[in-house]
């Protein structure tokens, strides 16, 4: 499935830094043909840079979530989302909100998966619109710093379904309480937070301690705090 080995071309390059196009097509069985969309696709998401006949992690998918290493980051990334697709399950209706490590995880939810996903997130649709059966992206306010739909109508837009599970996204989290950017962010995270059943949030270890302009939540509202062992609550 190609999500599935796009998600494993990642886990490579978090050990080696750089991968061939040969070696992939050699592991996987497939033609280097298909590698290189393989490589297009992560490329357009931001997470590798293509070079003449392989690839690297792209330095600037840490700079954005203002990281100092993408090694790193992609490793914690992928040490929490690990243990949170354990949360998803068959016939859930999954709301995504804009975060990069919403995009990672959503690039390793299985092929095919039997599960309706609604975001705002123009990243989070490249990656599943062909991914799954029941994708909605919601229209609203456009903003360019986060590629996505935020505001009155988003909510609205989000609020038409039954929400079973919510991914959160966040900009910190300090005295126990989460912090988000921008008010018309804040509007759509926190309808989600209300009227979802279950309530997710992925906390990587540069959020912690970590306040921004508009109050999310209590950490008390969230029914799952996600994180990897880097982090000691």
């Amino acid at each position: 499935m190609p999500h599935t080995r796009q998600a494993g071309i990642v886990d490579l390059l978090l050990q080696k830094q750089i991968v061939r196009v040969k070696d992939l097509s050699e592991r996987y069985q497939v033609s280097p043909l298909t590698i290189r969309r393989d490589l297009d696709q992560l490329e357009k998401i931001g997470m590798i840079k293509r070079y003449y006949g392989g690839a690297i992690l792209d330095e600037s998918y840490a700079d954005r979530m203002n990281m100092s290493s993408p090694i790193s980051n992609l490793g914690e990334h992928h040490e929490i989302i690990k243990h949170a697709l354990d949360l998803i399950k068959p016939g859930d209706v999954v709301a995504v909100t804009p975060s990069k490590i919403h995009e990672t995880f959503c690039l390793m939810l299985p092929d095919k998966m039997d599960i309706t996903v609604i975001t705002n997130s123009m990243n989070v649709f490249e990656i599943i619109k062909d991914k799954f059966s029941r994708v909605i992206l919601t229209g609203g306010s456009y903003m360019k710093s986060t590629n996505s739909f935020e505001g009155e109508e988003t909510k609205e837009a989000m609020l038409r379904h039954t929400i079973d599970v919510a991914l959160i996204g966040f900009n910190g989290i300090q005295d126990n309480t989460l912090f988000t950017g921008t008010m018309m962010e804040a509007i759509v995270k926190k309808s989600l937070i209300e009227h979802s059943k279950t309530k997710v949030v992925l906390l990587e270890k540069h959020k912690q301690n970590y306040k921004s302009n508009y109050k999310l939540c209590s950490i008390e509202a969230i029914n799952y705090v996600v994180y990897s062992e880097q982090i000691q609550l």
